[in-house]
């Protein structure tokens, strides 16, 4: 598969704030503006035998290779005006509010075209494309090309903040949130529109490669607390509702976005400690609930719910570092770890897209000179040479149900040590 891409990106933000003895404020405007021209494509077999007339895989004109190229161009133009208050109502209590509003315009001009590389014959001239699209260094004859209309997306946005804070010491904050996010909608450009319409763009309607705003309303409390003078805890809970969730689904060999409802709900607790003299400690555990509505659809036809992707239940880490004075520097040890219970790659959490659970272990022993400005140091990461998964894509449906029969797997590093020497010029 052959990705290319050619993006111009202007964006401007312009601010003003300013305090009082209690409050604190915050105004400004915003602008972006995107334009991009992408291109993605690939070889295809079968299931352009009767399109190309030929052989398997290959085209009308000389016999040569078939592939899939689709360019597509996109543009991005959004504004929004923003501002924020912190209002000291007394030496405990804070309140804090905000609000931004936006305008953006998206369009997308797509095509689907089929590609015959050459092979050696002198097709006409009419159909040759050039330059090389797909880098293959040879001509190219387009057949069978098909351009999709879209209507621009054009929607006004508003997103909010409200917080309560209560200190009713020094080294103590409760707070409890509000707050309104949204991500805009947009196209899909897959590398086969045939993938997930219903084979007839006629029919099919290009309305279906796009995917509407997503709304997310988070609520939460928390707290942050000095326990004593060498220990801070932080801890929070939270829920997380969102309304037409953009979730991503493979359909073939496109991953496309689409909607639905989903919710998250979960906690968190982080320690650190100083107890003696050089040693920092950290220990953070999160546990997170959540579930995507009719996220997947079984061969019946049936739509069920699914977890998130790469969103285990568990997470847990922890850092252990302590220094010693050295030749009028500093030379410390560390050791640190994370944990991921078992999660999914995709929405349909099947079985070959499931990765257990597994913890990794880093070291570093490093020297830093007394004015900060040379650091030497040498690491090692996973420690244990654990293997593991940080991406799998399934396909292992077969071709009727828009899979090649297998799975793609992408693994972490392996143990892995190096030495670093860092000047700060500052």
């Amino acid at each position: 598969m052959v990705l290319q891409s050619d993006v111009d990106q202007f964006s401007q933000e312009l601010r003003l704030n300013g305090q009082s003895d209690n409050s604190r404020w915050v105004a400004g405007l915003y602008y972006l503006d995107i334009d991009g021209t992408f291109a993605n494509g690939g070889e295809v077999r079968g299931f352009v035998d009767q399109l190309a007339g030929a052989g398997a895989g290959t085209g009308p004109e000389t016999g040569g290779p078939v592939t899939i190229w689709t360019p597509f161009d996109t543009t991005t133009e959004t504004y929004s005006v923003f501002a924020q208050l912190e209002y000291d109502l007394n030496e405990q209590w804070t309140v804090i509010g905000g609000l931004r509003w936006a305008n953006e315009e998206k369009s997308i001009d797509y095509s689907q075209n089929y590609v015959e590389i050459a092979n050696g014959s002198n097709p006409s001239a009419a159909n040759i494309v050039n330059p090389d699209p797909l880098g293959f260094g040879g001509p190219l004859f387009v057949f069978n090309d098909e351009s999709f209309d879209f209507a621009s997306l054009d929607d006004d946005y508003l997103t909010a903040k409200a917080e309560v804070d209560y200190s009713p010491s020094k080294g103590t904050l409760f707070y409890l949130s509000y707050n309104r996010g949204i991500k805009s909608g947009g196209y899909n450009a897959p590398l086969d529109i045939t993938d997930f319409l219903d084979g007839n763009p006629e029919t099919g309607g290009p309305e279906e490669m796009q995917f509407g705003k997503e709304t997310l309303h988070a609520y939460e409390f928390g707290v942050k607390h000095q326990l004593n003078s060498t220990t801070r805890v932080n801890g929070a809970v939270y829920y997380y509702d969102y309304d037409d969730y953009q979730a991503f689904r493979l359909e073939g060999l496109t991953t496309f976005v689409f909607n639905t409802d989903a919710s998250v709900s979960g906690a968190e607790l982080e320690i650190t400690s100083n107890p003696i003299d050089n040693l920092d400690l950290l220990l953070g555990v999160s546990y997170v609930d959540n579930n995507v509505e009719d996220a997947y659809q079984l061969p019946n036809g049936d739509l069920v719910d699914r977890r998130a992707v790469v969103t285990p239940e568990w997470n847990i880490n922890g850092l252990a570092r302590y220094g010693w004075q050295l030749a009028d520097g500093e030379l410390a040890a560390q050791i640190d770890f994370v944990y991921m219970s078992d999660h999914y790659f995709q929405l349909k959490n099947s079985p070959v897209g499931e990765q257990s659970g597994y913890a990794l272990f880093n070291a570093r022993v490093s020297y830093t000179s007394d004015d900060g400005k040379w650091e030497f140091a040498g690491f090692v990461d996973n420690l244990l040479d654990k293997e593991y998964r940080v991406m799998a894509f399934d396909l292992a449906g077969g071709p009727e149900a828009g899979g090649v029969g297998m799975v793609e797997n992408y693994y972490g590093k392996p143990r892995w040590w190096g030495l670093s020497a860092t000047y700060n010029f500052e």
